[in-house]
């Protein structure tokens, strides 16, 4: 398992790649001092990073169990013939990117509720104090990063709810089974972006400085659904699987992100499970199409003398008119 999962050797870096102060030492469960500086950090850059906050040999038992799920998963993939640059969504997997998996395959396990038992406990009170007494885990899994990814573009787990910053209402939160690397994959953050209004221009991007948080088992990254965050390629040669939870006030739920219940991807011929299938264009019957719709427009065909019809160069016959009746008729749904 070390050799394919990449071992826990990793190096944290304690303030981020640029300087931007995140990272929280605190052991489990959280003291009102280790809750204050934690809550403190997320609500000022939209992330924390919370180091040795659990028992490393409790991921350490999960990853043991998810190795043997994870490599029936993949051998279903493979046999059922999913193709994995295309977009796949099944009950027990979905893509996120090429090369990144979502899985909630092989969940049933007592090694997985140890694990979100020792996590409930360590977090919270800091989710109390966050989100509330009544707050809730509606989301789990593990993501896999898989060597040969792609890098996500930049992007936030859920948008503002309304056009004024207002406390947070749901975080994200990884719980690593192996240490995360420059190499395989890690998060990227743009701390403070969490205050920021998602801008069709692409400027909220455009953001310094970028935070890379390199945790090992132990420790637990949490950040704001509105922070701007990406995961990076794994251009190692190791798997790299964190498990995920979403924490939330109880009345929020995020479908966008939702599995499948009818499609699972150990049915008969499964196809690529809830994605609707493309329809086939049939390009020569198109053109044919468009060249009749053309010919109509430019006044072709036999007139009442029987002779050939000629095209008038006036606004609604010319090539100009043409265009612009087809850019018109397109605009208005004809």
């Amino acid at each position: 398992i070390n050799a394919e999962y990449g071992g826990q050797e990793a190096n944290r870096m304690e303030a981020g790649s640029a300087g931007a102060a995140v990272t929280v030492t605190a052991a489990a469960p959280l003291d009102e001092s280790a809750v204050q500086r934690a809550a403190g950090c997320i609500r000022a850059q939209g992330l924390c990073h919370l180091v040795q906050s659990l028992d490393p040999a409790i991921p350490a038992r999960f990853l043991d169990k998810f190795a043997s799920s994870f490599a029936t998963l993949d051998q279903r993939m493979e046999d059922a013939n999913i193709d994995r640059h295309q977009v796949f969504k099944f009950n027990e997997v979905c893509s996120r990117k090429f090369g990144r998996h979502d899985v909630q395959f092989g969940l049933d396990c007592p090694e997985f509720q140890e694990l979100e038992g020792a996590f409930r406990e360590a977090m919270g009170p800091l989710f109390s104090e966050l989100l509330g007494d009544q707050w809730v885990l509606n989301q789990k899994g593990v993501i896999v990063n898989q060597p040969g990814s792609e890098c996500q573009a930049w992007h936030r787990d859920g948008p503002h709810l309304y056009d004024q910053m207002l406390p947070p209402h749901a975080f994200t939160v990884f719980v690593p089974l192996v240490g995360f690397t420059a190499e395989n994959g890690p998060t990227e953050f743009l701390p403070g972006t969490h205050e920021y209004q998602s801008k069709v221009d692409g400027t909220d991007v455009q953001v310094e400085p970028l935070t890379t948080v390199l945790p090992v088992l132990g420790d637990i990254t949490l950040f704001d659904f509105r922070t701007l965050h990406r995961g990076a390629a794994n251009t190692g040669t190791a798997i790299r699987p964190a498990v995920y939870f979403v924490a939330a006030k109880p009345w929020y739920t995020d479908p966008g992100n939702a599995f499948p219940t009818a499609h699972s991807l150990f049915a008969d011929s499964p196809g690529q499970g809830a994605v609707p299938k493309k329809k086939k264009v049939n390009k020569r019957l198109q053109a044919l199409k468009g060249a009749l719709l053309l010919k109509l427009l430019m006044g072709g065909g036999k007139g009442a003398s029987g002779e050939d019809d000629k095209p008038q160069e006036d606004a609604t016959t010319s090539m100009e008119g043409v265009m612009a009746y087809r850019r018109d008729s397109l605009t208005c749904g004809v």
